[in-house]
């Protein structure tokens, strides 16, 4: 337990919360995507939807109908079910 023994109590809760979550997804973290049937969250000209989005930034919309919308996607997220992988990170246009 060496190191375990001497963390405060919330770091101790914060690094058992990490353990969990890497737990959770490490069976299927080796597997093609497609197997796990993990489905893409966002695309280009999608509404920005900051339950299942991460804005990155915000750029200025070159047309008024890209406003609100997703302009780039930086890193890609994942859905598996009902369960958020990895939220997408996007650029919104403003």
């Amino acid at each position: 337990m060496g190191q375990l023994s001497s963390m405060s109590e919330r770091d101790a809760v914060w690094a058992l919360q990490q353990y969990e979550a890497i737990r959770s997804v490490l069976p299927v973290a080796h597997m093609p995507k497609k197997s796990v049937h993990a489905e893409n969250l966002g695309e280009i000209g999608d509404l920005f939807d900051a339950e299942i989005h991460e804005a990155i930034t915000q750029i200025p919309a070159s047309k008024e109908k890209d406003k609100g919308k997703i302009i780039d996607i930086i890193e890609a997220g994942y859905q598996l079910g009902e369960k958020i992988i990895r939220y997408p990170k996007v650029v919104v246009g403003q």
